[in-house]
């Protein structure tokens, strides 16, 4: 029998896109799934009633909790599921429908993968794709090139403890890929886009681009292990960088 995956969507207030969002999963080649939306305390009466109505879809469960922010929202909605693998997935985004499928497959044949991502389609506001890569933890500590969307394994997201609930203005999921890599808990990369980033105005990942430098020292100061001398680091990281994206060319 298939493994069961689960699905997990924080919502809050994004009644306008969560349809879009668990519509994706449903049009899914990969059947053995179940969807968990997580509303964190939403405000917002549209939205209230859209996830009330969204109990009625096929395998779809709501789960209500007190306002905690993202990171919480997705540790409880993983919680609440006995799968093997979870896909992580934000409200206002959708997913290939061949995704899980073929995640699943590379996990199912590789014991040593943790988790599995692909190339990100950027629409809305913006339409471009953001060409995401397999990079090591050297890089990685310094760039972000993993998505917030992932499938991964439930008990790899066990050992590290999950996603750190006090990151609430954003940067969580990287921290967490951070904390998987120092786990030796690495990812595997389909060069497909399989996901869809939707850019709007609002979006968490705006507001986190504006504390940029906040957030960063942040997670230097989480993981002193890793940035060690970082500054020294970091100018390798740029020359390889460079080099990387002439090669690129």
């Amino acid at each position: 029998m298939e493994p069961l995956v689960g699905i997990v969507i924080p919502c809050y207030n994004y009644g306008l896109y969560i349809e879009e969002a668990v519509d994706s999963v449903l049009k899914s080649t990969y059947k053995n799934i179940e969807i968990i939306i997580v509303d964190d305390g939403s405000t917002d009466p549209y939205t209230v009633d859209i996830l009330s109505k969204m109990e009625a879809k096929p395998l779809t469960k709501i789960v209500r909790r007190v306002n905690g922010g993202l990171s919480a929202a997705r540790n409880t909605g993983i919680h609440f599921t006995q799968a093997k693998y979870i896909l992580t997935l934000d409200a206002d985004d959708k997913i290939e429908s061949t995704f899980i499928e073929k995640a699943v497959w590379i996990l199912e044949q590789n014991s040593d993968v943790a988790y599995v991502y692909s190339l990100v389609q950027l629409f809305g506001e913006e339409n471009k794709v953001w060409r995401t890569f397999k990079a090591p933890l050297s890089y990685l500590k310094f760039r972000n090139v993993v998505p917030a969307t992932i499938v991964m394994r439930k008990d790899c997201w066990e050992v590290v403890n999950g996603y750190d609930e006090s990151m609430r203005d954003g940067y969580e999921d990287w921290e967490f890929i951070l904390r998987l890599a120092k786990s030796r808990f690495f990812g595997f990369h389909i060069n497909e886009i399989l996901f869809y980033y939707r850019k709007h105005k609002g979006s968490m990942l705006e507001s986190s681009r504006k504390q940029n430098k906040k957030l960063r020292r942040l997670i230097r100061e989480k993981h002193p292990d890793l940035y060690f001398a970082w500054r020294i680091q970091y100018v390798s990281f740029l020359l390889i960088e460079l080099l990387r994206r002439v090669k690129s060319y």
